[in-house]
């Protein structure tokens, strides 16, 4: 079946339809000409955020394609095809093939890139359909990533055009014109309230203080965006797949962690019934998502990280200070995306920005208190 309707998307970029894809994966030899006639091929649009199309072939084998509608979707795609490339060559091989997809082709003229499609769920997939955390993923997730930091800390040459990545946060304290425009009624309230936050301002500048030394001593490529809908489970295999390298770039390898250990957080937090006039302290007990549950979460991604990143007893409680300060500033990101076409302030929205303040003061406690950390 192909359909040759317009790709979901906006006009600007080499492929405008589904009849452009198939032309394209044709030029490329991704695809015979008898698969097509033979109908064991298919096209399905597979856009969140951005517009990708997902090509079947065959059962469990396919191409994931990404393509670049704007100036800024077009540098990310570049950047995600450079980093899978140097990734590729500094990874031991059989580290490259567990962690990464295939990138079949990029053309950075027509702004497409063209990936192995991974058959199976992400981590957000199989929560939501179980409700429960995958302990045993969770671990393993955190083992990959601390494997992955370890090797990269210190390489110091990394892939062309390749930037830094701060947590978003840091944006909120004194935004752009340009991007203020660009948020919702919700958001500018939680600016407001991010800039009038002496705990949040203050956690903000103490990671904004070290950040320049922590690249300058520690150079690192880190993903950027770790959240479990870009961690790919393969039907039938152990290995987890990190997908969605576009923000890839030179960063602190604990804001990778710290993005894991929010999202936790968030889960639960967002499991809270918070009714309006009601206080968030007086809720959380009816979480649907027991408080316990998220501790042995965390527990198990911690743990497996910080010994494949090979962190000594110090360091651990160093390392665990600065991811949940991380955890903290990712709070504040994760509401934002939350209040994204909102025109007012939420209840949830509050409660994260509440918590975040809460682990800018005291990291350590709040590890130990909201996700068991150490056992």
């Amino acid at each position: 079946m192909i359909a040759m309707a317009p790709v979901a998307r906006q006009s600007g970029a080499g492929l405008d339809s589904y009849a452009d894809i198939v032309r394209f994966l044709l030029s490329r030899r991704l695809v015979r000409p008898s698969a097509i006639v033979r109908g064991r091929f298919s096209l399905h649009d597979a856009s969140r955020r951005n517009s990708n199309v997902r090509v079947t072939l065959t059962p469990g084998r396919g191409y994931f394609i990404k393509t670049g509608a704007d100036q800024q979707r077009r540098r990310t795609l570049r950047n995600e095809a450079r980093t899978y490339r140097f990734l590729r060559r500094a990874l031991e091989p059989a580290q490259a093939q567990s962690l990464l997809v295939g990138l079949r082709t990029y053309d950075e003229d027509a702004s497409v890139l063209v990936l192995d499609y991974v058959d199976g769920p992400t981590l957000h997939d199989l929560r939501r359909r179980s409700g429960r955390f995958q302990l045993r993923r969770l671990a393993r997730l955190g083992s990959d990533l601390g494997r992955l930091h370890r090797r990269l800390l210190g390489l110091g040459q990394f892939h062309e055009g390749c930037g830094v990545v701060a947590p978003f946060a840091f944006e909120l304290e004194h935004p752009k014109r340009a991007f203020i425009d660009t948020c919702s009624a919700a958001n500018h309230e939680l600016i407001r309230i991010v800039q009038a936050s002496p705990g949040i301002r203050a956690g903000l500048q103490v990671l904004t203080g070290s950040w320049p030394a922590s690249l300058a001593a520690a150079p690192c490529l880190i993903h950027g965006d770790i959240r479990f809908e870009n961690v790919c489970v393969e039907t039938g295999k152990a290995t987890l797949r990190i997908v969605d390298w576009e923000l890839a770039a030179r960063g602190d390898p604990l804001l990778d962690a710290g993005a894991v250990l929010a999202e936790l957080i968030s889960l639960w937090l967002m499991s809270v019934p918070l009714p309006t006039g009601a206080e968030p302290a007086d809720c959380l007990p009816f979480a649907s998502i027991p408080l316990a549950d998220v501790q042995r979460a965390g527990r198990a991604f911690w743990k497996a990280y910080a010994a494949a990143r090979r962190l000594t007893e110090d360091d651990r409680e160093t390392g665990l200070r600065v991811a949940m300060m991380h955890a903290a500033a990712r709070l504040i990101q994760l509401a934002f995306e939350h209040l994204q076409g909102e025109s007012r302030l939420t209840m949830h929205a509050v409660s994260h920005l509440q918590l975040s303040e809460n682990l800018f003061a005291r990291p350590i406690d709040g590890a130990a208190h909201l996700l068991g950390i150490p056992e």
